[in-house]
């Protein structure tokens, strides 16, 4: 834990493809198949998914630059804004015309359904198979939104 998103990361990794483009109603569709009922904010008309393999390399390479964490100064919300303004800075140099489906959710995000409720802030993407992925910057971790977790707000 404790390791965040490198300013060189977006400048030195290679976006080799893209996915699909989906309006914000393909969107949502995928947020309800997997059991997110938060109404979600979007920014943008279109959304390019994202190829799950570049998306490893470059996290891998994004969060390593030593912040640490602290509570309510340098905590899991920090971590994920932080983390989603690298993505969005690196996928911004993708040939596309559309955002990033590459964006911020917060509410009970446990990993094992006996855990304790807490509250816990991530970020979220979408896949080129139209899949929802769980992001956790603060460990480097890519896990499904479970039926278990409840999301209190989504932006993307």
């Amino acid at each position: 834990m404790g390791q965040c998103c490198s300013a060189n990361a977006a400048a030195n990794t290679p976006i080799s493809r893209l996915g699909p483009v989906l309006n914000p109603v393909e969107v949502s569709t995928v947020l309800s198949a997997a059991g997110v009922t938060a109404n979600c904010q979007f920014k943008d008309s279109s959304y390019v998914t994202i190829n799950l393999e570049d998306f490893v390399r470059f996290a891998n390479i994004a969060c390593n630059f030593g912040t640490k964490y602290k509570l309510e100064g340098n905590d899991c919300d920090d971590f994920a804004f932080i983390f989603l303004g690298r993505a969005r800075e690196y996928y911004a140099r993708a040939q596309s015309t559309s955002g990033v489906l590459f964006g911020y959710l917060d509410g009970d995000i446990r990993r094992k359904e006996n855990d304790p409720t807490r509250g816990h802030a991530v970020c979220w993407f979408i896949d080129e198979n139209k899949q929802l992925h769980i992001y956790d910057p603060m460990w480097n971790e890519i896990y499904p939104f479970e039926k278990f977790m409840t999301a209190w707000s989504v932006v993307v």
